[in-house]
């Protein structure tokens, strides 16, 4: 078992997902038990959960009767978490054979999974017969239902507003809550031409993840200059000598395709030792050229989110159409 913190230092994504969507709900028990309640109600699409604590009197017992008694069910919320990986019907079997095997008798059990996409159907209709043969309460939801939960649940905690909007950031810039035009604006300086010239853009590995997002800008002097489709991305690190690549999806090794492309890229960045630290490389296609200037006073400093729609992009064409389509225009 490993304890939940607040300052989580994993650095796979899955780890990082369930230790923050954890502290979510347990910010929100701390606030009150009742909103939890009302939160799994939300989950589980369910008004029959048995999870507050019931007042009685003369409470008639095998040898006595105490005059009252406050008693409350005992329940117990498993969790499997997916952040790039697909659901399989068969792990979550192993999940239900084990909790089967923990004697659930005599409490509540449900277990949830959480994606960033709806599984396929016909998991999550073996996984509910298996979890009903066994008294078990399943529900497959996505982190983006998880969120829609959250605010409604919430509603009446104000002091939950700004932990539920850092979480909800959190799934965003993560990639479990995708937005569908979102572009990611990177500012660039002197790395802008390799950037273009490799089609790729790279990070430390202890920032937030953009790969939810649909392009990827790179701005300097107050113009988005290039935009891309979003790709693949990477993490890599020096283990002795040895680059170690994992895609980050699913934090399996990458092809040796990609590897190539990074290893060349770490040679060709001489004013940066990228094998020093873990580092994550968003490869692209190609980079589409553009002009498209920020209009307010003030240079952008980090990362930006934008939404293509918000300037006469429709839907989710291409990086090229969208490049296209901002070129002379203006944001703030």
């Amino acid at each position: 078992m490993t304890k939940v913190t607040s300052f989580p230092a994993y650095s796979g994504r899955e780890n990082h997902a369930t230790n923050n969507t954890m502290v979510m709900l347990r910010h929100v028990y701390r606030e009150s038990p009742q909103l939890l309640r009302d939160l799994f109600r939300r989950l589980f699409e369910s008004d029959s959960l048995s999870l507050e604590p019931s007042f009685e009197q003369q409470v008639r017992m095998a040898h006595s009767v105490p005059d009252g008694a406050i008693r409350q069910p005992a329940f117990e919320l498993f969790i499997e978490v997916k952040a790039g990986a697909p659901l399989t019907a068969g792990q979550l079997r192993q999940h239900i054979r084990s909790i089967a095997a923990m004697d659930a008798r005599a409490r509540q059990v449900l277990l949830l999974t959480l994606t960033p996409e709806a599984p396929e159907p016909q998991i999550t209709a073996q996984v509910s017969q298996a979890a009903r043969e066994e008294g078990i309460t399943f529900a497959a939801v996505t982190f983006g239902d998880l969120a829609d939960a959250l605010a409604g649940a919430c509603v009446r905690a104000p002091a939950l507003d700004e932990i539920v909007s850092d979480y909800q950031a959190f799934l965003r810039e993560a990639g479990l809550l995708p937005i569908r035009d979102q572009i990611v604006v990177f500012p660039v300086g002197t790395s802008g031409d390799d950037n273009v010239r490799l089609g790729m853009y790279y990070e430390p590995l202890s920032r937030p993840t953009k790969l939810g997002c649909r392009y990827i800008a790179l701005y300097t002097r107050k113009t988005i200059t290039h935009v891309a489709d979003m790709g693949e991305t990477y993490v890599a690190e020096g283990v002795g000598r040895v680059l170690r690549v994992t895609r980050e999806a699913d934090e399996s090794p990458a092809a040796s395709e990609a590897k190539a492309r990074i290893e060349r890229i770490i040679v060709e960045t001489s004013y940066y030792d990228l094998r020093r630290q873990a580092t994550r490389f968003y490869l692209v296609s190609d980079f589409h050229p553009t002009s498209f200037t920020k209009a307010s006073p003030h240079g952008i400093l980090g990362a930006r989110y934008l939404r293509a729609g918000d300037y006469g992009v429709s839907g989710t064409p291409p990086a090229a159409e969208v490049a296209r389509l901002l070129d002379g225009k203006h944001f703030t």
